[in-house]
């Protein structure tokens, strides 16, 4: 098909080719916005709508995305859409109907990544299991396709993990970061944060001129990937009025197209200089669109409060500031092991690069950390510091704290996350939905000596590991005895 559509803004005429460039080059709103009107003159063109489905998701627009894979569902049934129908149904906590579509779609495509993806993350291995049969088979199957065998090592990982076979999960996430072989270099997160000590003075934030955009519904929560933002999330959900809107890139890609003008002149790394001249009038625009984009996910007048959970964040806390200066940010911290282990121990669907090596992991960690503290005192706005082993060990206290600093009233639902209907389309959507457990304190304890470079690691950036101390003790012992 070659038909096109006229777009809401300037009547310029889509083909599908644009669609496909757009999804390509990850412009995600101009697929949902060129697609809908080129798709009404084109109702059957399938690749366009699964693109838009996908979208839609990625966005975290889940109704609709699901209504879209159940379009093509019905009509395109391929590994491709079966998934992504599956990938909705789970993000919306229907596991039972995922668990079905994604064991379609590996009928369909026995190596379809996104398939064995959303199925590990909401299944729960054991020993005998033929899931874990078949993905052995599919692992020895693709031994001479190592994008394929690296993701799927990190499965196995997840697998190793269920049934409480800890070196061995250790084991696959290691040949898992050995075949995707990722490259990272921290120099530029360091240079962010410096240019961005230097020009994000307290005076600056103090006195940047307000806009009238309210942002005082707006809460922020930050933390480092795995230390239970997404928790969080699903929990405060829960009370009247509040609206979990996920992960939304929208400060950070803001953050990043302001100073990537600098990298286009030559420089060798972004500056934050143009924060000491954003304008009052483009700052309101900015924050408007953002505005309004909550509003189109939640549904207009409903809700009073409004969750962006993207722990990116924790390195635009200025940008935050200046576009929704009463805004509450809510910081998360977890056990520094704990939550590189996380993080070490599964891929995620995109970026994160730093997360398949130890010591990119632990700088990265120490950056991401050295932003928020140097940036955190000189907020103007109201700032909450939340220990993830509170929030998990004493759950009714904790998240009356948090609900006291949002002037929300207490409700019991809040420390009920199994029962939320909040949308989850994260690595921990298997798990948000669960009762509230301690389980994974003190995580490390499970791998032991395996552990112990990446506390060594995170030690040598100046970290404060914490009860994960036993770590270095051991490894200063037998280096003394050496």
């Amino acid at each position: 098909m070659t038909g096109g559509g006229k777009d809401n803004w300037g009547g310029i005429v889509v083909s599908r080719s644009d669609i496909i460039a757009h999804h390509k080059a990850g412009r995600l709103k101009y697929v949902i916005a060129f697609g809908s009107d080129y798709v009404a003159q084109n109702p059957l063109d399938f690749e366009v709508l699964t693109l838009m489905a996908e979208a839609y998701l990625t966005l975290r627009f889940v109704n609709e995305a699901e209504t879209l894979f159940q379009i093509l569902y019905t009509q395109q049934r391929s590994a491709r859409t079966v998934a992504g129908l599956g990938l909705a149904k789970s993000s919306l906590g229907n596991f039972k109907e995922a668990r079905t579509l994604f064991k379609e779609a590996l009928m369909l495509n026995s190596d379809y990544l996104p398939a064995w993806s959303g199925l590990t993350e909401i299944h729960r291995y054991s020993r005998q299991d033929p899931v874990l049969k078949r993905l052995q088979r599919a692992i020895t199957r693709n031994k001479r396709r190592p994008e394929v065998e690296g993701t799927l090592h990190y499965l196995m990982c997840k697998a190793m993990n269920d049934m409480g076979k800890w070196a061995q999960a250790w084991q696959h996430a290691e040949r898992g970061a050995a075949l995707l072989n990722k490259t990272n270099d921290p120099s530029g997160l360091w240079s962010w944060q410096t240019d961005q000590a230097a020009v994000a003075t307290a005076d600056l934030l103090a006195a940047a001129p307000q806009t009238q955009v309210d942002s005082e519904g707006l809460i922020f929560v930050v933390g480092m990937p795995r230390s239970g933002t997404s928790l969080l999330e699903t929990m405060l959900s829960n009370a009247p009025g509040v609206f979990g809107c996920g992960e939304l890139c929208f400060v950070s890609d803001v953050a990043r197209n302001m100073s990537a003008g600098d990298i286009a002149a030559g420089r060798e790394h972004a500056s934050h200089a143009w924060l000491r001249d954003w304008s009052v009038e483009s700052r309101a625009q900015v924050a408007e669109a953002y505005v309004s984009d909550l509003y189109a996910r939640s549904g207009k007048g409903k809700y009073t409060r409004f969750i962006d959970k993207f722990p990116g964040n924790i390195i635009c806390l200025p940008h935050i500031s200046l576009l929704f200066p009463k805004a509450r940010i809510i910081r998360m911290h977890r056990n520094p092991v704990d939550s590189c282990i996380s993080n070490y121990l599964g891929q995620f669907a995109g970026g994160n690069t730093y997360t398949y090596n130890v010591d990119d992991l632990a700088e990265t960690y120490a950056a991401y950390q050295a932003c928020a503290d140097t940036i955190t005192p000189r907020l103007p706005n109201p700032v909450l510091e939340v220990r993830y082993e509170d929030l998990v060990g004493q759950p009714e206290s904790e998240m009356r704290r948090i609900l006291g600093f949002l002037d929300l009233s207490w409700d019991a639902a809040c420390i009920a996350p199994e029962q939320s209907t909040t949308p989850c389309v994260t690595r921990s959507r298997g798990q948000v939905r669960s009762k509230i457990s301690s389980k994974a304190v003190g995580r490390w304890r499970r791998y032991g000596d395996l552990a112990r470079p990446l506390a060594q690691a995170l030690d040598g950036h100046g970290i404060d590991i914490e009860d994960a101390g036993e770590l270095l003790a051991a490894a200063g012992s037998a280096r003394g005895a050496a």
